[in-house]
């Protein structure tokens, strides 16, 4: 049997659960969820119920592991057979995960190569679409035509057609080639274990931080910017009383049970 790999030092094991709880949602989901929820009112809500249920049971599913010093599948029977089943469908919860997050990293991999061209091709209007292109450097808005970020996106990028009749269509090598080397990734770190997860992690568990501070310069220096903070800190307590709204709360804030 092969002895149990441990953290180097603290601060490795420190950054890796950092790491965990910084990822996409902070950039993109969790501002959706606090506009769409009551503002304030959920952020509010949303702390306190983390102080409540989420950081003790992070701490408990955190203690588990570190204290039986083994996977779900095997920690889950471990405390009673009857609980593997617990155990497998936390792994089968993290292989969906990991579908559902790859191809987004695929696109986001094929949009930083792109970035790096001399005029971003989602600002400029492509010949074959100039009669309902409108570029994004463009404030104007007009009806019945689309920004060329949209159609950069949804006609070059996913080449969607306008029908199903002739079906889907071929995969996209680009983004085949973008989907290869993020599962490659993530099978890389998995076989190297915890050496290689727990260097990983200076980098991706810092680099979100540094990026979200970015993002909340630039968007504070944007116009408008003084409304979304006024509506971000803005209570409308009644819609906590919307039962949508609590599962929000835990279904997919409180996202514990996928640390081990």
């Amino acid at each position: 049997m092969d002895p149990v790999q441990q953290w180097s030092d603290f601060l490795q094991f420190l950054i890796s659960c950092v790491s965990m709880s910084v990822g996409l949602g902070n950039l993109w989901r969790f501002p959706f969820i606090v506009y769409e929820n009551g503002g304030g009112a959920f952020l509010f809500s949303y702390i306190i119920i983390q102080f409540v249920f989420g950081i003790p049971l992070y701490f408990l599913e955190l203690g588990l592991g570190q204290f039986s010093s083994k996977a779900s599948l095997k920690m889950f029977h471990s405390l009673a057979p009857a609980f593997t089943g617990v155990g497998a469908l936390q792994v089968f919860a993290t292989v969906c995960a990991c579908s559902y997050y790859s191809p987004i990293l695929a696109v986001m991999g094929y949009y930083f190569v792109k970035s790096f061209t001399a005029a971003l091709p989602w600002g400029i209007c492509f010949s074959q679409y100039e009669d309902i292109c409108l570029a994004s450097s463009n404030s104007t808005v007009l009806k019945n035509m689309t920004s060329s970020t949209e159609l950069f996106f949804t006609k070059y990028l996913f080449n969607e057609p306008e029908n199903l009749d002739y079906g889907i269509g071929i995969p996209d090598w680009r983004l085949a080639l973008g989907l290869f080397l993020t599962w490659f990734g993530t099978f890389f770190v998995l076989t190297k274990g915890m050496r290689t997860s727990g260097k990983t992690p200076y980098f991706f568990g810092l680099y979100p931080y540094f990026t979200l501070f970015i993002m909340l310069g630039v968007s504070i220096s944007q116009k408008g910017s003084a409304n979304g903070l006024s509506y971000f800190f803005r209570f409308h307590w009644n819609q906590l009383l919307d039962a949508r709204v609590s599962c929000n709360f835990f279904l997919v804030k409180i996202s514990t049970f996928w640390f081990f």
